[in-house]
Parts: structure tokens; sequence; C-alpha cells
């Protein structure tokens, strides 16, 4: 009974916090036999999460909708800022550049003011890259407030 209630979907929609606190609490043998509904689609805790480290060097070639997207990154103050960039660059052009995520201090939740310094692994999903002005980076706008949608951050350097 026990085993084939792993491949129910579940009926209650989750947070992209939650999936990810689950995601993290699962081990990653047992990934491949929870399911887990991404917007229609039904998905494992495995085929749900694609980890940058093996990714491609295009980042449009990254599905931010249909997946969560996640690597080790890098949590750093830059002026009035907390800045997360990813380790995996990018091609921009003729130049590789991370993903960042950059949140102004005194709107960042406070768990990422605590990850300043520290190994981090950074989660996205429902969010699109964007080339900035500069070309220093992949800007991933993130709204704090939005429950299924966006980016959070975990400590260490969290692998499939």
């Amino acid at each position: 009974m026990s085993r084939a209630a792993r491949h129910i979907p579940a009926l209650q929609p989750g947070t992209l916090e939650e999936v990810v606190d689950a995601w993290t609490r699962i081990a990653s043998q047992e990934r491949n036999h929870r399911a887990l509904t991404v917007g229609s689609r039904e998905l494992t805790y495995k085929s749900a999460f694609s980890f940058l480290g093996r990714a491609p060097e295009d980042v449009y070639a990254l599905d931010f909708f249909g997946q969560v997207i996640f690597g080790a990154a890098t949590v750093e103050e830059w002026q009035h800022w907390i800045v997360v960039k990813t380790i995996k660059p990018f091609w921009a052009g003729e130049k590789k550049i991370p993903l960042r995520v950059m949140v102004k201090q005194d709107e960042a939740p406070g768990y990422l003011t605590e990850l300043v310094g520290q190994e981090a692994t950074l989660f996205c999903h429902g969010v699109a890259p964007q080339l900035t002005a500069s070309r220093i980076a992949y800007q991933l706008e993130v709204d704090f407030a939005l429950k299924h949608a966006g980016c959070t951050v975990r400590r260490g350097r969290l692998t499939p």
C-alpha cells in the first residue's frame, strides 16, 4: 500500500519553498518514486528538478517554467543589495556570465542575509532570465510575495 501511495500525485498545492524543502528531505534514490505536479505536468521529484551542473551553457535551453532549476551559488552583499550568483556561467556572445538575483537588503527574506558569504544553492522556477544591459549577468527578477514562482536559496552546495 505505501509503495502504491508514492505514485499518487499530491492533491494539495505546495509553495516553491515547500517543494524545495521536500526535495531536500527526500533521499536522492527515492526522488524518482515521489510524484510532483508542476503546472499541469505529472513529474517526479527527480524529473522536476534540473541541476545546473549538468545543464547546457545556453541559458535559454533551461526550462524555468516547467522545472525547478538549481545549482551552486554565491551570496554577497553589494552596496544596499544582496546578490545571489550562480557558479555555473552561461554564454552571452563571446563571454560567459552567471545567472543573478538581486534583492534590496531591506526587502530580502531574513534567511537570505544569513547566507552572505556561505556556500549556497539557488533554486528558481517560473521566472525568465534577462540579459542585463551591461551584459554582466542573466538577471532573474523575483517577487518574494509570489508563492509558486520565483527563487529561493538554501545553505550548502546541494546536488542531485
